[in-house]
């Protein structure tokens, strides 16, 4: 008697095959639908795009002498012999160097440029700042 491969009760039977195929193809389409439904685009929102806030600009360091035209609590007026008038805000934060200033008096204002608004770091009359001195920013936080 000559066997063939897998005959008698080694042999495998159709619905073995079946089984086999039913799961591969159930596993093929749950693929592809998980893929599908996880990169498909989202319907389009009916709210207005958003704008984009712009990155807060680095403060610009400024020096300005220039004669006082006003005072406030919170802000101090410049101009320059050129002509050019400039507001600082003043802050808690101002270091007043030499006290209250008056009108007609020549100050030197150290500052920053925040958000296109003149903030002054410190303030002090003209004779205050000599040549030899310290510069009038020292000690102060950055």
């Amino acid at each position: 008697m000559t066997q063939t491969p897998r005959s008698g009760r080694h042999r495998r039977v159709r619905h073995f095959y079946a089984g086999r195929a039913a799961l591969m193809s159930a596993l093929g389409v749950a693929a592809v639908t998980g893929w599908t439904l996880g990169s498909a685009d989202s319907a389009p929102s009916d709210s207005a795009p958003q704008a984009r806030t712009a990155a807060a600009e680095a403060p610009i360091e400024i020096q300005h002498t220039g004669q006082v035209v006003a005072v406030s609590d919170d802000a101090l007026t410049t101009v320059t012999p050129e002509g050019h008038t400039t507001t600082f805000r003043l802050t808690p934060d101002t270091n007043r160097i030499t006290g209250g200033f008056e009108p007609s008096e020549t100050v030197v204002v150290v500052g920053v440029v925040r958000n296109g608004v003149p903030v002054a770091t410190a303030v002090a009359e003209q004779d205050a700042v000599g040549p030899g001195g310290p510069p009038m920013d020292y000690g102060l936080p950055t």
